[in-house]
């Protein structure tokens, strides 16, 4: 796809981690598109002038095979949920940021329980993003892949929770049976 957008949002859409730009709509766009800000169209070219300038960007969205691979087995809804959560206070560390969610969707509203979820070392050690001490790290440094890595940390592949337990400590093994819904 090909379009003409606000030159400020089209730097947000290509926006590296640790940079002021980076945030959702970056994870978001890096996971499912390759954008490529082809050239920038200064404002005195449109009538009436805008306040700013434009970007004409190119827009490649990857094939389902390609957003599969990226996604490892995640659940949008619950890749969504991690990365708004992060960013909802991006200053913050993830283990700050991300303690409701799991306390929420996880753990029962069991704050002991989701604070040693969050502070506990990456499962699989050979194929995850995540380094140790990763609920230190702020959004705003994490790629991509590591959003993925930490969904797939908190909530397992296509909703299979693995991690935590119910209230009476049994394991969960989907979030639809924790939240009693079909």
């Amino acid at each position: 796809a090909s379009v003409t957008m606000q030159y400020e949002v089209g730097l947000k859409l290509m926006a590296a981690p640790r940079s002021e730009d980076y945030g959702p709509l970056a994870v978001v766009f890096a996971l499912y598109t390759e954008p490529v800000m082809d050239f920038i169209i200064p404002k005195d070219v449109f009538y009436p002038v805008p306040k700013c300038d434009s970007s004409f960007m190119r827009i490649k969205f990857r094939t389902p095979a390609q957003i599969a691979a990226l996604l490892r087995g995640v659940s949008a809804t619950h890749l969504r949920y991690v990365i708004g959560a992060s960013f909802r206070q991006r200053r913050k560390q993830l283990r700050n940021s991300l303690l409701s969610a799991v306390m929420q969707h996880i753990t029962d509203n069991d704050k002991a329980a989701a604070k040693s979820l969050l502070d506990s070392s990456p499962r699989d050690k050979t194929g995850s993003a995540l380094p140790d001490g990763w609920s230190t790290m702020r959004p705003e440094h994490m790629t991509p892949q590591q959003f993925v890595a930490v969904t797939l940390e908190l909530f397992g592949a296509q909703g299979t929770v693995v991690r935590g337990g119910g209230p009476d400590g049994q394991r969960i093994t989907a979030l639809g049976e924790y939240l009693g819904t079909p």
